[in-house]
Parts: structure tokens; C-alpha cells; sequence
């Protein structure tokens, strides 16, 4: 799991509790009048929708629930919120007290918020000293390793195959250095003889 997955799952939660604050009650009751799919569909607009926003300058993340919640006010309540940034707006004012969230705007029916830098602080911090680091690696006997990957064979064309290759070779060198090994890595550009013959060819000619 990503750093970027955690903060996302933190901002989820703080809007999850905004979210349930604002509206879990009436939703509650409109999900009961409904049956099968579309109780389900109407359900999972309760659940934070939180995404990395497209463009930097707009924010850091986007909150996308409002829409929803307000097509659904509109068809199965009498509730007339002020269209979907109405419906943005009571989310905002019921966010709970936290650190996470420094800065919320809107934007049409979507919520684009900024990442406090106490909050940052809090989280980069542990890494800073120490405490996000891998673990040390398991104890290896000091050895020189040669690992013989990729070696397109350059009389043919280029393909996905060498790709594949290339990678699973370095992610193997990779594993060997961390584990404090000397490697040696071999590639062996293959089939030089039709070049070459060509070229004798050509000089002979």
C-alpha cells in the first residue's frame, strides 16, 4: 500500500464521517424505500468518493459525492438543495475537527481540498527518522552473482519479449544487491555475424 493510498484513505474517512453527518440519516430512510439495485446504487453514494484532482492547481484531492447526493434528494425527497454546490457546502460545514484538511473548495458539484502541512509533517516525519524504512535485509553470504538477461538479438526486430526480459533480469539484480551481493550484469547483444558479413561483403565487393 502506497503513501499516497494512506492519505486517501485518511481523507475518506474525515469526509465518510462529513458525509453520514449531512445526510446518513435521510439516506438511511431512502435506501429503505428501495429494493435490489437500485438500494444499492443509492447506498454507495454514501461512500466518501475521494480522488487525486487532475490539475495541481486546483487542489490536491477531490471529493465527488455531491452530484450524486443531490440527483437523489431531488428525485426521492422534498428537500430542494441549491444543486449539487449546495449540496457540496453541508458537506464541508460538517467536517469534523481535523488536520488533514487545510483548505475546501467547490467547484460545480465537486469538492477540491488541499493537504494541511501539519498534517504532511505528522506523516513524513516517522520516514524522516527512520521509522517508514524496509526492513534490513535478510543475512546473505558475500558473493559475486552474474545474471545474464535481456540479449535481444539485434538481427531481428524488437518486441515486447525483451521487455519482459530486461525486467525480471534487473528486478533479480535488484534483489541480489540489496542483499549485498557483487553483481555482474550480462547482456549479450546476440548475432553480430550478419552485420559483419554484410559489411565484408560490401568491402569485398
Amino acid at each position: 500500500m502506497t503513501s499516497l493510498t494512506l492519505v486517501a484513505e485518511e481523507i475518506a474517512a474525515v469526509f465518510q464521517t462529513a458525509l453520514d453527518t449531512a445526510y446518513g440519516v435521510v439516506f438511511a430512510e431512502i435506501v429503505a424505500s428501495l429494493e435490489g439495485k437500485k438500494a444499492t446504487k443509492v447506498a454507495a453514494q454514501m461512500k466518501a468518493m475521494v480522488v487525486l484532482c487532475s490539475n495541481p492547481k486546483y487542489g490536491d484531492y477531490q471529493v465527488n459525492n455531491a452530484m450524486g447526493i443531490f440527483k437523489t434528494l431531488k428525485q426521492h425527497t422534498q428537500q430542494k438543495p441549491k444543486g449539487p454546490g449546495g449540496v457540496a457546502q453541508t458537506i464541508i460545514d460538517a467536517l469534523p475537527e481535523n488536520d488533514i484538511v487545510s483548505e475546501a473548495t467547490i467547484a460545480g458539484g465537486f469538492i477540491n481540498l488541499r493537504v494541511s502541512e501539519t498534517y504532511l509533517l505528522r506523516r513524513i516525519t516517522p520516514l524522516m527518522v527512520g521509522a517508514g524504512l524496509p526492513p534490513p535485509p535478510p543475512q546473505w553470504p558475500h558473493q559475486r552473482v552474474s545474471v545474464d538477461f535481456s540479449s535481444p538479438n539485434i538481427a531481428k526486430s524488437m518486441h515486447v519479449g525483451h521487455l519482459r526480459s530486461t525486467i525480471i533480469g534487473d528486478t533479480i539484480c535488484r534483489m541480489y544487491e540489496y542483499l549485498g551481493c557483487d553483481v555482474d550484469r550480462i547482456n549479450h547483444v546476440g548475432d553480430w555475424g550478419t552485420q559483419f558479413g554484410m559489411l565484408i561483403a560490401l568491402l569485398k565487393n
